[in-house]
């Protein structure tokens, strides 16, 4: 389903963020004490478990730290300040054309996209969304093993080449839809 962005959600003013706003890198249940627990004890349901790429996605926790803060926090401003998926051998997408074919970033990115606009239309106080990462980047885990970008950084030329997530990106802030 297609959510429309209104203008009122994400402009593209800059926008300063507030002292006491609180920032979650949502990647992994165990990077964050919010996702250990429900307010009402209950465990998290399991990951959506992308088998071709053997990464656990849930989406959800982006409902679910949201409405924690609302709920529990006096719902003070936050945001996402990185979310996205790294992926090994990103070569092997690459389509006749030379460029990456990425289509599980699009999904992954589309996904916590839709959370987020989602918790925020649930009156949670979300204000931002930053993908990982605009290009390939230098990883302190595993140097440039995983791909992360929306751009392509090419070690041999330095060559910045465009992926497909790039182009879906660009169109959904035009667009302003999800």
């Amino acid at each position: 389903m297609i959510q429309e962005i209104q203008p009122h959600q994400f402009d593209n003013q800059y926008r300063p963020c507030p002292p006491d706003a609180q920032s979650y890198a949502l990647y992994y249940e165990g990077q964050s004490a919010l996702l250990k627990k429900r307010k009402d004890g209950i465990d998290f349901p399991r990951f959506r478990d992308l088998e071709r790429l053997n990464e656990e996605i849930y989406e959800e926790a982006v409902v679910d730290i949201g409405m924690r803060i609302k709920e529990d926090y006096d719902n003070i401003p936050w945001f996402i300040s990185e979310n996205g998926i790294g992926i090994e051998g990103e070569d092997r997408y690459r389509n006749k054309e030379g460029y990456i074919d990425d289509d599980y970033r699009i999904d992954f990115l589309k996904g916590h996209l839709q959370r987020a606009l989602k918790v925020r239309n649930m009156g949670s106080n979300c204000f931002g969304y930053f993908v990982w990462s605009f290009v390939d980047n230098l990883s302190a885990i595993n140097a440039f093993k995983n791909r992360y970008g929306l751009l392509e950084l090419d070690l041999k030329t330095g060559n910045r080449i465009p992926k497909k997530s790039l182009y879906w990106f660009k169109e959904i802030m035009k667009d302003r839809q999800v």
